[in-house]
């Protein structure tokens, strides 16, 4: 089994709080992944909080096509989607964790 995990930080970068309602994954193929940490709650200004993203597959072909994407739903205005992509075998970041952000300001 083939497992990687990435970090995704949330965070407020003006004044107030932001409250997030929901973190889901959406899409074909988003059985492969599963989100742990903060998936919902308030995010107090000039603060952040981490999601972890889990990728999990008995195959560790080329996973370049992969359909799925996380809602983030809050206070603010329209959902934020950010969309995954899967990787190339071989790619020698593969088994590394990496950390994206997504700020809400």
């Amino acid at each position: 089994s083939y497992i990687r995990n990435e970090f995704i930080y949330i965070g407020r970068t003006t004044e107030g709080s932001l409250e997030v309602h929901s973190i889901v994954l959406e899409g074909t193929n988003s059985d492969l992944f599963s989100l742990s940490g903060f998936v919902a709650g308030n995010i107090e200004a000039e603060t952040h909080k981490q999601v972890k993203v889990k990728f999990q597959s008995n195959d560790h072909n080329d996973l370049t096509g992969l359909d799925v994407r996380i809602r983030v739903s809050h206070s603010e205005g329209e959902d934020i989607l950010i969309q995954l992509q899967g990787y190339v075998a071989g790619d020698k970041t593969s088994s590394e964790e990496k950390d994206e952000q997504a700020a809400v300001s």
